[in-house]
């Protein structure tokens, strides 16, 4: 990453500290989520990636609601 103080930047700006993990997900394909993970692991942020991305997560939600 040729300008870390940028995405450090924008990471925070989302409310990511470093102190909680974050979870991504993406559409299921796990090629969006795959690439945030990386970039969370370049900064030490606590990260996993959702297995079965946001289709998995609906039906989760829906129960709970």
């Amino acid at each position: 990453m040729t300008n870390q103080a940028h995405w450090a930047a924008a990471i925070g700006a989302m409310g990511v500290d470093g102190a909680s993990p974050v979870v991504v997900l993406d559409d299921g394909r796990i090629t969006e989520a795959a690439r945030a993970w990386f970039i969370l692991q370049h900064f030490s942020v606590p990260a996993a990636v959702l297995d079965g991305g946001g289709p998995a997560l609906e039906p989760l939600l829906r129960d709970a609601g």
